[in-house]
């Protein structure tokens, strides 16, 4: 990928369930020419401002179309508001948003 070699494997890692991609297309440069990895065996919830983008390169299982600053908020507000007791995805969003 085209950031750290610390997010490289954390977004190849079999261990990572859900990929949130936030305002990236996942363009050939940044993925190691479409490393069929990054969309193997793990959700992914893309937000874009551009519909075109969403799922250009990397099918997505949530489609999130709008400016990521209130997508986000609204996220956040709907993890709060609905929490599943069982779920390990909202835990760690609550934990790691300090709340």
């Amino acid at each position: 990928m085209a950031g750290s070699p610390q997010a490289d494997a954390a977004i190849l890692s079999k261990d990572t369930d859900l990929l949130l991609a936030i305002g990236t297309s996942f363009g050939e440069a940044s993925c190691h020419a479409w490393d069929p990895r990054v969309g193997e065996e793990r959700w992914m919830l893309q937000i874009d401002v551009d519909p075109r983008g969403i799922g250009k390169n990397y099918p997505v299982d949530v489609a999130l179309v709008g400016n990521a600053k209130p997508v986000l908020k609204e996220l956040d507000f709907e993890i709060r508001r609905k929490p599943l007791a069982s779920s390990r995805l909202a835990h760690e969003w609550l934990t790691l948003s300090g709340k």
